[in-house]
């Protein structure tokens, strides 16, 4: 098991938003980059922290958005989002047995999503 390992934020800056492996609308956060004011990489006067995120369509793309470009997910959608990832899980556990309850999940997981894209 991997140890964890602790993250320092100076006492000046301001701490980010968001955290590493949070689930979002665009993705997982998968890193945080914070830029000192005056910067001259952003131009901007103040401070911000940008976040790299693991596309959630392409699991190859990462994009970097600033922080106020993040969405994060309402409790329904996580608990969608995650319940579907358990069910996937399960069903690849049961792949040596024929389970008849996989092809049943993946359709109402289906309608869920619709339901859920309908309320926004």
């Amino acid at each position: 098991m991997e140890t964890p390992k602790v993250v320092t934020i100076p006492n000046h800056w301001t701490s980010p938003k968001y955290s590493l492996g949070q689930r979002t609308k665009q993705g997982v956060i998968v890193g945080i980059q914070y830029y000192p004011p005056n910067n001259l990489l952003t131009g901007l006067c103040n401070e911000s922290w940008r976040y790299a995120v693991l596309n959630k369509n392409d699991f190859s793309e990462v994009s970097h958005l600033e922080e106020e470009k993040i969405h994060p997910l309402t409790p329904l959608e996580l608990r969608t989002e995650l319940q579907a990832e358990i069910e996937a899980y399960q069903c690849k556990i049961l792949t040596h047995l024929p389970h008849p309850n996989c092809h049943k999940r993946k359709l109402l997981r289906k309608k869920r999503q619709e339901r859920i894209k309908t309320y926004i």
